[in-house]
C-alpha cells in the first residue's frame, strides 16, 4: 500500500520544509508548492494522486484559498486543511463554510498537525470526525 500524499502550498520554505520533515516522518509523501500556480499545476496534472491539501492562506499577491474551487471541481470530497499566521475571521468563517476541513493557525504544534492531518484523510471514508472539538478548534 502506498503512503497518503499531500499536496502542501506555502509560500514559507522553512515552514513547509519543517512540516514536510514531521509528515514525511510519519510515513506520508508531501509534494509542495510555493506558490498558487505551482500547485495548480501539480493538482490540474493529476488530481487523483493527493489524499490532501494542506494550503497556507497568505500568500504573496493571492490567497490559498484560491485553489479551493479548483480542488471541490474535481475531487468534491477531498479534505483541505488552511494553515496561516495571518487569518482574520472573515476568511475563517468563508473558509469553513466554503468546506475547509480545517483551520489553523501557526506555528501549528507536531502534534495538532498530525491529528489534523489524521482526521483529514479519515473523514474521506467517513471514518473519524474532525480533528478537534469543532470546526476550526486547533485555530483557537
Amino acid at each position: 500500500m502506498s503512503a497518503e500524499t499531500i499536496l502542501l502550498l506555502d509560500d514559507d520554505t522553512a515552514f513547509s520544509d519543517a512540516v514536510r520533515k514531521v509528515l514525511e516522518k510519519e510515513g506520508y509523501a508531501v509534494i509542495d508548492a510555493a506558490c498558487l500556480s505551482r500547485a495548480r499545476e501539480l493538482f490540474e496534472a493529476d488530481p487523483r494522486r493527493f489524499d490532501l491539501v494542506l494550503c497556507d492562506l497568505s500568500l504573496p499577491g493571492e490567497t490559498g484559498l484560491s485553489l479551493l474551487p479548483i480542488v471541490q471541481a474535481a475531487r468534491p470530497n477531498l479534505p483541505v486543511v488552511v494553515i496561516t499566521a495571518f487569518g482574520d475571521w472573515n476568511s475563517y468563517a468563508w473558509a469553513l463554510s466554503a468546506g475547509v476541513f480545517e483551520f489553523l493557525a501557526k506555528p501549528v504544534e507536531r502534534d495538532v498537525l498530525l491529528k489534523t492531518v489524521r482526521a483529514a484523510i479519515a473523514s474521506r471514508s467517513g471514518l473519524a470526525g474532525r480533528a478537534g472539538e469543532g470546526r476550526g478548534s486547533a485555530a483557537r
